[in-house]
């Protein structure tokens, strides 16, 4: 038992200590991943990700802080064109991140910010921060099947020019059919 708790001790040393980038790396690996799953709508397969995550002993705040990152670097992508930044980002983090901010909106990646932004504000109120991850994960994930506010407004736009074209057409046959009463009664 004393040698499997020395090779994990020095294996995790290994990974975070001597090579903290690597360990960094790993971890947005799997955020990216999990996103790119939120993104294309895999409830399931974000949620199981996610327990993953946790099972290997993500701490809440933490998890989130790292989302924002990884939000803010797909911004920047998608909005700069480059990865400009202090924080050392892997050739494979960068393809990920390329084909993610080529498949979600701007108005969406600023949602995302918003709502991580409140759980964070709400961990200090649920008495189990793991369920408010989960809870986080299934809103982005519908969340992201939502029309933008633009969507809606043009949605509106057409339904509205529609039962406009309808309520005209009504109009016009209550009219002519009224015509004929109307031209007999004034005889």
């Amino acid at each position: 038992l004393e040698s499997v708790i020395a090779h994990e001790v020095a294996h995790f040393y290994y990974q975070h200590a001597l090579y903290p980038e690597a360990s960094k790396s790993k971890n947005r690996i799997e955020f990216l991943n999990l996103l790119n799953f939120i993104f294309q709508g895999e409830q399931k397969k974000s949620l199981i990700l996610l327990k993953e995550m946790i099972n290997e002993g993500i701490e809440p705040t933490n998890f989130l802080n790292d989302l924002l990152e990884i939000i803010y670097f797909i911004q920047q992508k998608k909005n700069i064109g480059d990865l400009n930044s202090d924080l050392y980002i892997s050739e494979s983090e960068q393809e990920i991140i390329n084909l993610i901010s080529n498949k979600v909106s701007t108005p969406t990646l600023i949602v995302f910010w918003q709502l991580i932004l409140k759980v964070l504000d709400e961990l200090s109120i649920v008495s189990s921060p793991i369920l408010s991850l989960e809870m986080l994960v299934v809103r982005l994930v519908h969340l992201k099947g939502m029309p933008s506010y633009e969507d809606l407004l043009e949605s509106l736009k057409k339904n509205n020019l529609s039962m406009f074209k309808k309520f005209i057409q009504s109009l016009q046959m209550t009219i002519t059919a009224l015509m004929p009463k109307a031209i007999e009664s004034r005889n």
